[in-house]
């Protein structure tokens, strides 16, 4: 393709404008004068975050021939050594209020304009693999205070940049050549797209609108306005508008769309006195003419009037907790009356580190903080003050929440007292103290009692005639250990068994009946009788012990049993009250307003001091013990007694062996035991059955000896059935002895433990 060829004088005279125009550039400084606006979205999902940047300056060419500036990838760059003070960007961005599902406030976000340096760059290098030419711009615009509902806040920087390179392409495109750098240009460019370096919950992303104007060398300016100024007033308001047109010498005309709501008739040169006449929406727009040509600039605003807050009514006593003085899940909400209905009204708190404050055109919400007292005010979007202030006190919980939780309370205290009392009257029972004072000492006689009616039955491991003992498995020592004392073995059991056998042995031995055998089975007779008697005795005071210790147990069992539930509801009333007590600690109850002790409030309850439970032992099967077993390799026919002269070391008090201060375990220990004391009245019971019939053939005996006619084979088949029902006899009082002996294993020691409980459940309650 064929070049395009300059005629020879243009050329000539673009030669000689680019030799002068380098001396120029060195002695008098050219200027690129850039002027941008831009606006953007508000935050998604959330109101507010839309804003607007204005930038307007002049920019600082790179020294050299002005040709050389095509090659320049900072032709204008306003951090050339030469450029001097650069003039601020102005943002403006409405406060973000995001709230969640429910409609409560979970972050606040507002920016506070800062006065910084930008940066801004015009290359003019041809290099399409760079996107040159191209623009660059940033300022560090205000600082975004944000808010995180409960608590909690961040102060992060506000970075407005745009690149024509990247996120923000211009249009039209960019292009330059010689002749606009020799001659000068004005040109105007559009743009969309995202802005970089604006936090995401602070401000929209999105640029909306956006529009570049750069002018060099172009002779006559166009002209421009603009007008800075916020006009959102209360009614009858008035404030002063400023216009700025260039180049300066131009006229100009204030309009408004509706002279109803924005009146500016009183105007002299540039400025404008605006009067807020009727609340609605108008728009303000000056228009500057100069060498017959015009620009103008527009400026939207309002009039609005704060009509009522809550109907008018005052605010209630906001609370930080609800009825139950658990923290508020909910956010207050009140009417908004305004008009025109859809005016821009902002409202906020004095003190606004007490609760956070948004607002629709119909509505205001607030979510309390911390108590104390402020005043809710409000103000249209230019800060001026509409409507008279509303007090708000805030507190921890209202009067009548106070009022719920101390009657429950007091309720709870009632309940708790009548308990207590209910307890104390147990306790205090004549019968149980009478119980809880005798059970050591009739453990004792009953532990002394059992032993006495089980000591004969030891006298059997001496028997080599009848090994019962040895049948059954039963394995005694002459000499057992009661409540540290020893009882020596006597011989009642033995003496009645082996009767048949002394008389066996003296027919045996005299063929005399009437003048030997009869006199000397007699008198074996009467110590047969006189052994049972005292036998009867012994089982019969046996019983009576095990009797009244299974009686006075079952009181103890049935008290601690009532005892059980009332300590469990105490405990669980306490709690409640302590719980209420702590609720009415979270609404400030402690003191009343004077700052005295709230006379009002019942005292909390004593709460008793859990003792460390140790665990509790396996308590033994609640059925009748069981004769242990013959050991392995055992000789049930050895001729030799079963002595153990030195009794085995056992585990005593198995059953006492708990040691707990809760009742109901109390209950479950003393139900066991009490169990083992009606098992005991049954061996004992079984073991004077199994005496009387040993009566029934004492008293044949006695007859047949009264008979003057007894022949021998009477006296001996009478013998030999005793001593068959003998036989009989000592097996199952041998068996009795082993479960009574097992018994007074089980209950051995617990005189002491009795005392220590009962003690404990006195002084506890």
């Amino acid at each position: 393709m064929a070049q395009k060829q300059l005629s020879p004088v243009p050329a000539l005279q673009l030669i000689l404008l680019a030799c002068c125009n380098t001396l120029q550039a060195a002695e008098d400084q050219d200027w690129l004068y850039v002027s941008l606006h831009m606006s953007g979205s508000s935050v998604p999902g959330c109101s507010g975050g839309d804003w607007k940047l204005q930038w307007k300056d002049k920019v600082a060419i790179e020294q050299g021939p002005l040709l050389d500036l095509l090659d320049s990838y900072s032709a204008f760059d306003n951090s050339h050594e030469h450029q001097g003070a650069r003039v601020s960007a102005q943002l403006d961005a409405n406060p973000v209020t995001c709230r969640d599902d429910e409609g409560k406030v979970v972050l606040k976000a507002q920016i506070e304009p800062l006065s910084s340096e930008p940066s801004f760059t015009l290359s003019l290098a041809n290099n399409p693999a760079i996107a040159s030419p191209f623009v660059t711009f940033g300022s560090e615009a205000g600082t975004c205070y944000l808010t995180m509902m409960p608590g909690g806040q961040q102060q992060l920087p506000v970075m407005v940049a745009l690149d024509s390179r990247m996120l923000t392409p211009l249009s039209p495109m960019l292009s330059f050549d010689e002749q606009a750098i020799l001659e000068g240009f004005s040109r105007r460019y559009q743009f969309t797209g995202i802005v970089a370096g604006a936090p995401a919950m602070c401000m929209g992303g999105e640029i909306l609108t956006g529009t570049l104007q750069m002018r060099f060398r172009a002779g006559p300016e166009d002209p421009e306005v603009s007008m800075e100024a916020c006009l959102h007033l209360a009614k009858d308001e008035i404030r002063a508008v400023i216009a700025e047109g260039t180049p300066p010498g131009g006229s100009y005309d204030f309009e408004s769309s509706d002279y109803q709501v924005l009146d500016p008739s009183v105007q002299l040169g540039n400025q404008t006195m605006v009067v807020g006449q009727h609340p609605g929406k108008a728009e303000l727009t000056v228009t500057y003419q100069r060498d017959g040509k015009t620009a103008q600039a527009s400026v939207a605003g309002s009039v609005v009037e704060l009509v009522s807050i809550n109907g008018g009514q005052a605010l209630p006593e906001l609370t930080l907790f609800d009825d139950d003085a658990e923290p508020r899940s909910d956010i207050y909400v009140f009417d908004l009356d305004v008009r025109p209905s859809d005016g821009y009204v902002q409202l906020y708190l004095e003190n606004n580190i007490l609760a956070s404050v948004a607002n629709t055109a119909t509505s205001v919400q607030i979510q309390p903080i911390q108590p104390g007292t402020t005043q809710l005010k409000a103000r249209t979007l230019c800060g001026t003050e509409l409507g008279q202030p509303q007090p708000i006190n805030i507190v921890k919980c209202n009067k009548q929440t106070r009022d719920k939780l101390k009657q429950q309370a007091k309720q709870l205290r009632i309940r708790i007292d009548n308990i207590s009392k209910r307890i104390t009257d147990l306790l205090s029972d004549s019968e149980f103290n009478r119980a809880a004072d005798e059970i050591k000492q009739t453990t004792i006689d009953m532990a002394t009692k059992t032993a006495e009616s089980i000591i004969s039955t030891l006298s059997l491991a001496q028997s080599q005639k009848i090994d019962v003992a040895a049948k059954t498995g039963v394995q005694l020592s002459r000499t057992i250990h009661i409540n540290n004392q020893a009882i020596e073995i006597t011989s009642q059991a033995w003496d009645i068994g082996n009767w048949g056998n002394d008389a066996q042995s003296a027919m045996a031995n005299s063929t005399d009946l009437q003048g030997y055998v009869k006199p000397g089975i007699g008198a074996l007779f009467l110590l047969a009788r006189s052994a049972k008697l005292s036998l009867a005795k012994t089982y019969f005071e046996a019983y009576q012990v095990a009797e009244k210790f299974g009686r006075d147990l079952g009181l103890l069992q049935g008290v601690a049993n009532e005892l059980a539930p009332l300590i469990t509801l105490l405990d669980q009333l306490a709690d409640e009250h302590e719980k209420i007590m702590q609720k009415l600690k979270r609404c400030g109850q402690e003191e009343s307003q004077s700052g005295e002790p709230d006379q009002d409030m019942p005292p909390p309850p004593k709460k008793r001091k859990p003792k460390k439970q140790p665990e509790e032992p396996e308590l033994p099967p609640e059925n009748e013990p069981t004769p242990p077993t013959a050991p392995e390799g055992d000789d049930s026919g050895s001729d030799d007694p079963i002595i153990d002269e030195q009794p085995t070391k056992r585990s005593f008090g198995l059953a006492c062996q708990a040691d707990s201060q809760d009742p109901a375990k109390l209950a479950r220990q003393w139900q066991h035991m009490h169990k083992l004391a009606i098992a005991q009245q049954a061996n004992i019971t079984e073991g004077q059955q199994n005496l009387n019939k040993m009566q029934q053939q004492l008293d044949n005996i006695e007859q047949l000896l009264n008979q003057d006619d007894l022949s021998s084979e009477q006296l001996g088949s009478a013998i030999a059935s005793y001593q068959s029902q003998a036989d009989e006899f000592l097996l199952h009082h041998a068996q009795i002895g082993s479960a009574s002996l097992n018994y007074l294993e089980n209950t051995e020691s617990c005189d002491e433990k009795f005392r220590v409980d009962i003690d404990d459940l006195r002084t506890q309650y």
